[in-house]
C-alpha cells in the first residue's frame, strides 16, 4: 500500500568562488563538493574529501564523521550560494573563511583544509549535544537547537492501521495519529490538520520527494517543529507538508502526520510488535544506548549500510545475495522488478495487485511467497513479497534490491541504530 522510500532532494545550482591564488581550483573543488553532498543530502559524495584528523565541534574519529553525516543528512535547506572571504595560511593547511547563503539564512563559518586540501573542519550547522548524543537534525550555526535532557529509555505504546504502526504525538501542538515510517526523511505533515498558525511552509526549490509511482505534488517545506510523544520532546526538526487525503483513505484512519528518519537517528529504536511497544534508548558518545530493554543478548547483530536515511543489509533468497532496505512504514517486502525471472524457481505466485503510497499514484505487481530468506543464519520463512520498482528519477537507482517492512520487522523484537549502523536481532517470543 504504501510508498516506501523518499528521494534524496538533489540540487545543481551553481557556486560563486571569489578565491584569489594559487588555492583558487582546488579550494573552489572542495566547496562544491560540500554544497553537492549537502544539497543532494549524500554523504558518501563527501566523505573521500574528509582528511584523515576532520572534526566537529571538537568531536573526531568516528563521531566527528557521524555528526558530519548528520549535517549533511538533515540540512535543512538549499545551499544557493558559497562565496570565499579569505583565506589565512597555517601550519597544517589554510582556514577558509566564506559567506554561505540559503534561502533562510546568510552565515559566515570557517572551514579548514589541509595542506591536500582536503577538509578538517566544516562547521555549516551547530549541533547541540542532548545528553550524550547529538541533536536529531542539522540547523544553520546562527539557528542553534535548543539541547534537552532526554531521558535514558523512552517506551512508546502503538496500535496498528493495518500493518502500519500509528503512534499518538504532537506537532507544534496539534496531536492526534502519527504513522511511523522510517522511509520518510523527516515529519511529514498532512495540510488540512495545519490551517492556523502552528507552523509556517515555504516553496520546495529542489526536487519534490517521489512515492510510489512518481513524484509528489503540491509539497511544502516547515521548520522549527517540537515533536512530543511518549513524554518525550524533540525540538528543531525540519518537515514536509502534503494532502495525505487518500492516504488516510488507504489506512482507513485519521492522519497528522508521519514521524520519519530524522527523529528516530538519534536513539537505538526497538521494534516489539507483540508487545505493541516502540522503545527508543538515548546514546552514549559511543553511540551505544546507555539503558536495556531485553536483558537477554541479541541472536545477531548486522552491521547495515545507509544510503542516504535508509538502512539496508545483506540477505540471501535461494542463493542469490541481495540487499535489502528496512522501512517501518512499509506493510509488505518488495523485490525490485529485476530479480522477478532470476529467483523464479524460490517463490510462488499468489495474486497480482496494485499498490498504493505517500503519493496518488499506484503501481501493478506480482505478489508472491518467497519460502526462505536467510540472514546471518537466521531464517525467515514464508514472508509475501511484491515485484516493484521505486518510483524517482532516472540514473538515481537506490544501491539495494528491495525493500523490508512489517513481516521482517515483527517476525522478531528488533534494533536499528543508525548512528552505529547495527541491527540487532532478539529470538522471538523474548
Amino acid at each position: 500500500m504504501k510508498r516506501i522510500l523518499w528521494a534524496v532532494f538533489f540540487i545543481t545550482q551553481a557556486i560563486t568562488v571569489q578565491a584569489t591564488g594559487p588555492d583558487h581550483h582546488r579550494i573552489t573543488a572542495a566547496l562544491e563538493t560540500l554544497r553537492q553532498a549537502v544539497n543532494e543530502h549524500r554523504y558518501p559524495l563527501l566523505e573521500p574529501s574528509l582528511a584523515p584528523g576532520f572534526t566537529y565541534q571538537g568531536h573526531g574519529g568516528e563521531m566527528g564523521r557521524t555528526i558530519m553525516r548528520q549535517v549533511v543528512t538533515g540540512f535543512p535547506d538549499e545551499i544557493r550560494d558559497i562565496s570565499i572571504q579569505a583565506t589565512n595560511q597555517r601550519e597544517d593547511g589554510f582556514e577558509v573563511i566564506i559567506q554561505l547563503e540559503t534561502d533562510l539564512h546568510t552565515t559566515t563559518p570557517t572551514l579548514v583544509l589541509n595542506r591536500d586540501y582536503l577538509i578538517l573542519e566544516a562547521p555549516i550547522a551547530e549541533i547541540q549535544m542532548a545528553g550524550h548524543g547529538t541533536s536529531p537534525s542539522a540547523v544553520p550555526a546562527d539557528s542553534p537547537i535548543d539541547s534537552m535532557a532526554w531521558p535514558d529509555q523512552t517506551i512508546i505504546p502503538f496500535e496498528l492501521a493495518g500493518r502500519i504502526i500509528v503512534v499518538q504525538a504532537d506537532v507544534n501542538g496539534v496531536a492526534g495519529n502519527y504513522l511511523l515510517d522510517s522511509g520518510a526523511p523527516v515529519i511529514m505533515l498532512n495540510r488540512s490538520y495545519f490551517t492556523g498558525d502552528e507552523i509556517k511552509t515555504r516553496p520546495i526549490d529542489h526536487q519534490m520527494p517521489t512515492g510510489a509511482g512518481g513524484a509528489m505534488s503540491g509539497v511544502e517545506a516547515t521548520d522549527k517543529l517540537t515533536l512530543k510523544w511518549g513524554g518525550l520532546e524533540i525540538a528543531g526538526q525540519q518537515g514536509l507538508v502534503a494532502d495525505f487525503s487518500h492516504l488516510e483513505k488507504n489506512v482507513g484512519v485519521p492522519i497528522v502526520g508521519l514521524i520519519g528518519y530524522a527523529a528516530l537517528e538519534p536513539f537505538q529504536v526497538q521494534f516489539d510488535y507483540q508487545q505493541q511497544e516502540l522503545a527508543l534508548l538515548r546514546l552514549n558518545e559511543d553511540n551505544q544506548p546507555v539503558a536495556e530493554i531485553n536483558n537477554d543478548s541479541p541472536e545477531a547483530v548486522i552491521d547495515i549500510e545507509m544510503a542516504g536515511h535508509v538502512p539496508f543489509i545483506p540477505v540471501t533468497i535461494g542463493g542469490q545475495d541481495l540487499k535489502m532496505g528496512i522501512d517501518s512504514g512499509a506493510e509488505g517486502a518488495m523485490l525490485f522488478t529485476q530479480w522477478q525471472a532470476p529467483l523464479k524457481q524460490h517463490y510462488e505466485f499468489i495474486r497480482r495487485d496494485e499498490m498504493k503510497g505517500g503519493d496518488t499514484h499506484t503501481q501493478m505487481g506480482d505478489v508472491v511467497l518467497v519460502k526462505r530468506m536467510q540472514m546471518n543464519n537466521l531464517n525467515y520463512d514464508n514472508m509475501t513479497f511484491r515485484f516493484n520498482d521505486i518510483g524517482g528519477e532516472a540514473g538515481h537507482t537506490p544501491p539495494f534490491d528491495g525493500l523490508l517492512g512489517y513481516e521482517f520487522l515483527a517476525a522478531r523484537p528488533t534494533a536499528i541504530n543508525f548512528r552505529s549502523r547495527q541491527l540487532l536481532i532478539w529470538p522471538a517470543g523474548t
